[in-house]
């Protein structure tokens, strides 16, 4: 993660407006220093919670857990990197490592990594935000054969990758800058290859939190 992070570190970190909103820093994966945003969304399929802190002007620290009808479960956590920070508009971009956790009939499981794009718009009161995704997951599979006659059993272990890529678009609101709320529309395509699926959806989510917090000192 850092060493895909390294290279984007060089560009001077644009400096975050004092007057931002809950609703903006979720949008955009970004928050001043010491600034922080918690949510929650739900809708059909996907529901969830996320929350993120400020580390610096050009790093967030995120977490969150997606799910899918309570069956599928994907729990991450990982850094956001502003690329572009303006009054009217921020670019972020997101790496996150997590897992799989899958229910049901094709129960599954297994360590996954994301990628997540971030185009946000302050909303003034009303905002657009783009987010585009791709996650990779790792199953590992274990078998065990035994031949009639023997105690011994054969353990193969293989693992195949799972591609599940989604698309998020939506409008963020702020009546206030430390509680907002979003409607959105959701595309998900789960295990692309593997299972033709797809979860076109909707949410609305809550946001709350302290989005300009004070300097040391003032």
């Amino acid at each position: 993660m850092l060493v895909l992070l390294a290279p984007l570190l060089l560009i001077p970190a644009p400096a975050l407006a004092a007057d931002s909103t809950a609703s903006f820093d979720w949008a955009s994966a970004s928050s001043r220093p010491g600034g922080w945003t918690a949510s929650v969304h739900g809708g059909w399929p996907w529901s969830g919670l996320r929350a993120q802190v400020g580390l610096n002007q050009r790093l967030t620290l995120i977490g969150e857990v997606d799910t899918a009808v309570f069956v599928r479960f994907q729990p991450s956590a990982g850094l956001a990197l502003l690329l572009v920070g303006k009054s009217k508009g921020r670019l972020s971009l997101e790496i996150c490592a997590g897992g799989l956790i899958q229910g049901g009939v094709l129960a599954q499981q297994g360590p996954s990594a994301s990628l997540r794009l971030r185009l946000a718009g302050r909303p003034a009161p009303v905002g657009p935000y783009l987010a585009v995704a791709t996650r990779h997951t790792f199953l590992f599979h274990r078998t065990q054969t035994r031949q009639i006659g023997t105690e011994q059993a054969d353990v193969t272990v293989r693992w195949e990758h799972r591609w599940s890529p989604s698309v998020q678009l939506g409008l963020t609101f702020a009546p206030k800058p430390h509680i907002g709320f979003d409607i959105g529309l959701d595309l998900n395509f789960v295990d692309v290859g593997v299972v033709a699926l797809s979860l076109p959806g909707f949410h609305v989510g809550i946001h709350f939190g302290n989005p300009a917090p004070k300097a040391r000192g003032s």
